[in-house]
């Protein structure tokens, strides 16, 4: 079969980008190598603001009245990563994450990442079903589940979760509304683990934060399903 003649161009928006489809009809992106994408780990790039901007703000949750410098991100960013190991998460490790807009969702991610796990994105109009089956296909070690996002309360989502994964999976709820059950950890309790359990955080801290390179697998996202099921697609610290 003849490759397929279209060229599609972004024109003036993106004018060294151009799209061509070949034989198969799959569509190669072809775009400048200036400037370069840089070799850091998630870890070592929010390490690299924090030497160099410790005060500057890096981040703002509005609806939260919260904001973080560099240094409070690296900080309660590395507390969080230290809880991880704590509570059996490990390098390669699978974490699901649905909590919207939020300070906590920045947080978690340079702490996932930064000691080398997955950070699996879950997007917050996924039904009830959608959310268990994801999880079933991923077999996430941790889940972080905000108690509700605008409108939509999660309540069922997360006792749905804590009764199905209770013996196999960390269950954490994020937010400020009572527990929905004895099987979830509140974000306070996840934070604070007991003094055994902190002392191992931070050996497993020591070993594991800065953990692999730029090409490993930082998130998992999926895609919107209008053609189809829902794919999951793996982007990497780089």
């Amino acid at each position: 079969m003849a490759p397929h003649p279209s060229v599609v161009t972004t024109g003036s928006i993106t004018p060294h980008v151009e799209l061509k489809a070949d034989e198969d009809r799959e569509f190669i992106v072809h775009g400048p190598t200036e400037p370069p994408l840089k070799d850091l780990t998630t870890a070592e790039l929010l390490q690299q603001q924090y030497d160099r901007y410790p005060e500057k703000v890096a981040v703002v949750s509005r609806w939260q009245k919260t904001a973080l410098t560099y240094r409070s991100l690296f900080d309660s960013s590395r507390k969080i990563a230290q809880a991880l190991p704590a509570h059996g998460v490990r390098p390669t490790d699978c974490v699901v994450v649905l909590a919207g807009n939020s300070i906590e969702f920045v947080e978690l991610l340079f702490a996932i990442g930064g000691i080398g796990s997955v950070f699996t994105i879950m997007n917050p109009t996924f039904t009830a079903e959608e959310v268990l089956a994801t999880v079933d296909l991923i077999e996430p070690k941790a889940i972080f589940i905000a108690d509700r996002k605008g409108f939509r309360n999660n309540a069922k989502r997360l006792k749905e979760l804590a009764e199905k994964h209770q013996r196999s999976t960390l269950v954490v709820q994020l937010g400020t509304a009572e527990k929905v059950s004895g099987n979830v950890l509140s974000w306070h309790e996840f934070r604070h683990v007991q003094t055994s359990e902190t002392l191992l955080g931070l050996h497993s801290l020591e070993q594991y934060w800065g953990w692999g390179n730029p090409q490993d697998a930082l998130c998992i996202q999926f895609t919107s399903g209008t053609t189809g099921p829902r794919k999951a697609v793996i982007s990497t610290h780089r």
